[in-house]
């Protein structure tokens, strides 16, 4: 099936190593042009919505000059050999194959313990992104950042609620298990101002939400749902709603004073009440 024409995409060459995170197996491929990348195969991801979030939330702090990682599409080919490769691993790749998710890939990356998280305008901004994203995945125990050498890196969006928002819409504001995982954030702190959020969404304003929307492949968009153009809509006019909504934003982060970090007993009811929702959600939205 066509492509979106501002779609650029990157073709798979070699694998040349693997990960394993959880219950993920990133892999490290090269380029037919020579480019090292970590790509995330569709089919080891956290959930059939996890591209679309990973690829609108990086393009998103990409346009913000956040450190986050760009994404790219790559393609892998039917003909890309597996046979050399851990059969799980050689598994999943050919179940994913065609077009995947990757970040560039850099070398020598660490883990960033929270402990040396300095405050700083960058982290606001980079916690606005997080509320703005209802990004719930990023606590003290899983911080999702990483190092090279002086510069850090957040990392993985797989799990924002924003973007599910826009096709299941709920009332994340009355949701206190979503405030809590907010509150938990280690880049929250409660002195950001009104004039930091007037800034952030004057920014979030000036991206264009429908070219984004719109260089989403198709592809993923049906791994989601079978009415793809129905759900490329809904999350354009879903953007441009939340863009609209700065003093709600504002409302939820000076509640988030009220609430204690949650625990992980919490976060793991949570987590398992959201992947529910989201399960019963799917399959209404499938029908």
């Amino acid at each position: 099936m066509a492509q979106p024409q501002n779609i650029e995409i990157v073709h798979v060459g070699e694998v040349l190593d693997f990960m394993r995170t959880g219950s993920s197996i990133p892999i490290v491929v090269k380029s037919l042009d020579g480019e090292k990348l970590l790509c995330k195969l569709k089919y080891g991801m956290s959930s059939s919505l996890a591209l679309i979030n990973e690829w609108l939330a990086g393009n998103i702090g990409s346009a913000l000059k956040l450190p986050v990682l760009t994404p790219k599409v790559v393609n892998i080919s039917p003909e890309m050999p597996i046979e050399h490769l851990h059969i799980e691993v050689g598994e999943l790749i050919d179940k994913s194959r065609g077009l995947n998710i990757a970040f560039p890939f850099l070398e020598d990356l660490q883990s960033y313990p929270i402990e040396r998280i300095l405050h700083s305008a960058e982290t606001d901004r980079l916690f606005l992104l997080d509320l703005f994203l209802l990004n719930v995945d990023r606590t003290p125990k899983n911080p999702n950042v990483l190092y090279q050498q002086v510069q850090f890196y957040t990392i993985d969006y797989e799990s924002c609620l924003l973007f599910r928002n826009c096709l299941h819409p709920f009332r994340y504001e009355s949701n206190p298990s979503i405030l809590k995982a907010l509150r938990e954030n280690p880049f929250y702190r409660p002195v950001i101002t009104q004039s930091d959020f007037d800034d952030f969404f004057l920014a979030l304003s000036q991206i264009d939400f429908t070219k984004m929307v719109d260089s989403i492949p198709r592809d993923w968009l049906l791994h989601y749902s079978k009415h793809p153009e129905h759900t490329r809509t809904n999350l354009i006019q879903g953007l441009h709603s939340a863009i609209r909504k700065k003093d709600d934003y504002f409302d939820i982060f000076n509640s988030l004073a009220r609430f204690s970090p949650e625990s992980q007993e919490e976060r793991t009811h949570r987590i398992r009440k959201n992947r529910e929702r989201f399960e019963i959600g799917l399959k209404d939205h499938s029908q």
